[in-house]
């Protein structure tokens, strides 16, 4: 009786622990995404660029206060701002 209420709280608890983890990643990469445009945008003021110069995270990484790493172990790439 006690392992079957066990089970029955796990298979309800389980689907709301996975939503709650892919929402945190989506955050995080959103966050991440925000950053990067943001370090991109200073890059291109500070430096007088245009649309058509390429951007590179070594360009943007001092204006980053880490270099964003990827919840779901994906990467991100700069194009031009």
């Amino acid at each position: 009786m006690e392992i079957m209420i066990v089970v029955l709280l796990a298979t309800m608890s389980i689907p709301s622990c996975v939503r709650a983890q892919n929402f945190s990643q989506s955050s995080t990469c959103v966050n991440n995404l925000r950053q990067i445009n943001g370090g991109t945008d200073q890059w291109a003021i500070e430096n007088k660029k245009l649309d058509t110069d390429t951007v590179t995270m070594t360009n943007i990484g001092i204006y980053l206060k880490s270099t964003p790493q990827c919840p779901a172990d994906g990467t991100y790439s700069v194009y031009p701002p």
